[in-house]
C-alpha cells in the first residue's frame, strides 16, 4: 500500500517530464496503488479547500466550521463523481 507520504514525495520528486520513465520501472500492482493514492489525495484536497474557501469567504466574510464542512462535503462529493465514486458519503454532524 503507498502512503500518502508516499505520493506527496512522488509529487515533489517527478515532474511531469520524467513520468513516462519513472511509470516504466513500475509493476502493474504499483501503478494501481499509486493511482488510488493521487485520487485519494485529490478528493481529500478538494474537500479541504472546499472548507478553507467557505472559512476564507471571498469577500462576502467567512462561514462558521459547519456551514464551512456542509460547503466542502459538496465539492468533495463533485470531486468523488468525477473519478466515478458514489457521491452520497459525507461527514455529519
Amino acid at each position: 500500500m503507498i502512503t500518502p507520504a508516499q505520493v506527496v514525495k512522488a509529487l515533489r520528486r517527478y515532474p511531469p517530464v520524467r513520468w513516462e520513465r519513472w511509470v516504466n520501472r513500475m509493476t502493474t500492482e504499483q501503478r494501481q496503488q499509486y493511482a488510488d493514492g493521487f485520487e485519494t489525495l485529490a478528493i481529500q484536497a478538494a474537500w479541504m479547500t472546499g472548507y478553507l474557501e467557505a472559512r476564507h469567504g471571498s469577500g462576502c466574510g467567512g462561514q462558521g466550521h459547519i456551514a464551512s464542512m456542509q460547503h466542502s462535503n459538496v465539492v468533495r462529493g463533485k470531486v468523488r463523481k468525477a473519478f466515478g465514486y458514489d457521491t452520497t458519503h459525507s461527514v455529519t454532524f
